[in-house]
């Protein structure tokens, strides 16, 4: 009986490590393979830093020659908002390829110093470097190009009217001297104090009242006080007068 339950309790321990053992091998892991590259990173890391720096001192170079240029018009004039941002952009390049800086601190302080904001216009002014350096064009204001800005004068009826308005003599406050005008009566120093009175008063003047008054009621537009001198100075240089 002894031995009996001694043959029982061996065949359950080989049992037990028959189902404790792996029905498989495991195998170890191959190596990881390296690619060993042609030119190392650091050396392509140097060769794109030395290239990008060659185009910022090629932009600086031609926005240099620019401002110096007389040729160059800007978009408002000499003291324009166009002209004080290539003013802008050529302190932030300065800085950049002389001093070798490229923190954000840099375009903040040379935006600063032309009157702009240091944070807006600091990150305006980075995206400003890097269009003039790749395309060389400056920035230009996109005031009255949204999708939504309709102006008065893209209706052919009323550009019509505004014109033939302008072409009569309805504006004249004071008609007799308006006929000494026209008839060459008048002294030449008093013809052209009056012609500059009329360009610069007269006829931006009756041309807001009668766009307030007679134009805007009859296509039924409300316009609460009407437009400004300046628009009517705007919209007759638009229209060529």
């Amino acid at each position: 009986m002894a031995t009996l339950n001694a043959s029982i309790d061996e065949n359950v321990e080989a049992d037990d490590k028959k189902l404790k053992a792996p029905n498989c091998k495991a195998h170890k892991p191959s190596p990881l393979k390296q690619r060993k590259l042609e030119v190392s990173y650091c050396k392509q890391h140097n060769r794109k830093r030395i290239k990008h720096m060659t185009s910022l001192a090629t932009a600086l170079k031609d926005i240099d020659h620019l401002i110096k240029s007389k040729k160059t018009k800007y978009e408002s004039g000499p003291q324009g908002l166009q002209a004080h941002c290539t003013l802008a952009i050529q302190s932030h390049l300065r800085i950049v390829v002389k001093n070798q800086q490229f923190l954000i601190d840099v375009s903040e302080r040379a935006a600063e110093s032309h009157g702009f904001a240091a944070d807006w216009d600091g990150r305006l002014l980075r995206s400003w470097t890097c269009e003039y350096t790749k395309t060389q064009t400056l920035p230009v204001s996109k005031c009255g190009c949204h999708i939504k800005v309709a102006s008065l004068l893209n209706d052919p009826a009323i550009a019509t009217e505004l014109r033939a308005y302008v072409r009569s003599n309805k504006w004249a406050m004071n008609p007799a001297k308006l006929a000494q005008f026209t008839q060459k009566e008048l002294i030449p120093s008093a013809a052209d104090t009056y012609l500059k009175h009329i360009i610069n008063n007269k006829i931006p003047k009756g041309l807001k009242r009668y766009l307030k008054y007679e134009l805007f009621p009859h296509i039924q537009l409300k316009v609460a006080h009407g437009i400004s001198l300046s628009t009517a100075h705007r919209w007759l240089h638009l229209k060529g007068f």
